[in-house]
């Protein structure tokens, strides 16, 4: 049986353009999982606050997890934990520097509270966190990829998937915690929209 490959992280870290990537170069097929629970029905309702849909996970894995038994995917996925773990072979969390991150989130047109929402849950590493509690170390990775341009980042995917070198990707690898305050940050970031309003 052929194990498939979950990319997870933050949104804005690049989760798509290298799940796509990847899947090209390892020849098997990209699953998309917000597509695919809003094609299976499985969308239990929607976050105007959040601007964002809901899914029951429990039954979303259930019904992912019989989909991937028999053909492998690489699975781009914000929420990790979509698949059971015998049908994984490694759970990888981008990691983004956070300040990064804002500038991505507020070029897309996000407003205020909800970069700082996820440039928060960056910092603090929720998606690595979500995907340990489910997964369990031997299974999640994490990769830093600030900095890193999109062939550089899926060179090291393939160097995880490959086994090589695990401990320079062990989850707690990247700490920005060491790095940022996260009062200060919030209020760099609260700058960056003050700027718009002084236009």
């Amino acid at each position: 049986m052929s194990l498939s490959i979950i990319i997870t992280g933050t949104p804005g870290v690049g989760k798509t353009t290298l799940a796509k990537l990847l899947s090209k170069k390892l020849g098997i097929p990209y699953l998309d999982f917000a597509r695919f629970a809003l094609n299976m029905g499985l969308i239990t309702g929607y976050d105007a606050k959040r601007a964002s849909y809901e899914v029951d996970v429990t039954v979303a894995r259930e019904v992912l997890s019989r989909h991937a038994g028999s053909q492998p995917y690489v699975i781009d996925s914000l929420i990790p934990d979509v698949l059971f773990p015998h049908l994984v072979k490694v759970v990888i969390v981008l990691r983004l520097d956070p300040w990064e991150l804002a500038l991505r989130l507020k070029a897309r047109g996000w407003h205020l509270n909800k970069v700082r929402e996820n440039v928060e849950a960056e910092l603090l590493g929720v998606s690595l966190e979500e995907a340990l509690g489910f997964y369990g170390d031997k299974l999640v990775r994490e990769l830093n990829v600030t900095g890193l341009s999109v062939e550089a980042a899926v060179e090291l995917l393939l160097t995880i998937i490959r086994g090589e070198a695990l401990e320079r990707y062990a989850p707690g690898s990247v700490n920005w915690l060491s790095i940022y305050d996260p009062i200060g940050l919030s209020k760099r970031i609260s700058s960056l929209f003050d700027d718009d309003l002084r236009v």
